[in-house]
């Protein structure tokens, strides 16, 4: 039983790393370019940025890629797939503060070339009046408590 498995186990792994071939190219000849490298937005507020799929000599590759972000619910892009030219002008709308991704791809599994930039959105600013209002209903949900108590033990 040892000899099967001592034997059997080296040729399998023979068997399935001998044949593949190493497709990794390190130098791929499409890559993005993107107006800016990071943007820096509000929560609501939008920007529109360009994207466009290049090939090695910096020409338009005619190939149609997708844009979406990343937490999902985080930011709107519209629209989220490219024109045939490889070239998409996207607005994005932050609905989340954070620190956010708009990653974009080629539709090809094989050679597929992806990137990314950075989305930054602060988080928003409490208003002062805001605070005020507050402190206000707690005052007087705590005035009708204590009346309510009172009317009580007068009874």
């Amino acid at each position: 039983m040892r000899y099967k498995i001592f034997v059997l186990v080296p040729l399998l792994l023979l068997a399935y790393g001998l044949p593949q071939e190493n497709k990794v190219d390190k130098d791929q000849s499409l890559h993005f370019l993107f107006d800016i490298d990071t943007i820096f937005l509000n929560v609501g507020e939008s920007a529109d940025i360009n994207i466009k799929l290049l090939n090695e000599n910096g020409e338009p590759s005619n190939t149609v890629f997708s844009i979406y972000g990343t937490p999902r619910g985080a930011l709107k892009t519209h629209p989220r797939i490219s024109d045939s030219t490889g070239f998409a002008r996207v607005s994005i709308t932050p609905y989340k503060p954070g620190t956010h991704k708009l990653h974009v791809r080629t539709g090809y599994i094989e050679d597929q070339v992806v990137s990314q930039i950075n989305v930054e959105v602060p988080s928003p600013q409490i208003s002062i009046l805001f605070l005020i209002i507050m402190k206000r209903l707690i005052i007087q949900k705590l005035l009708i408590h204590l009346v309510i108590r009172y009317l009580i033990k007068q009874d």
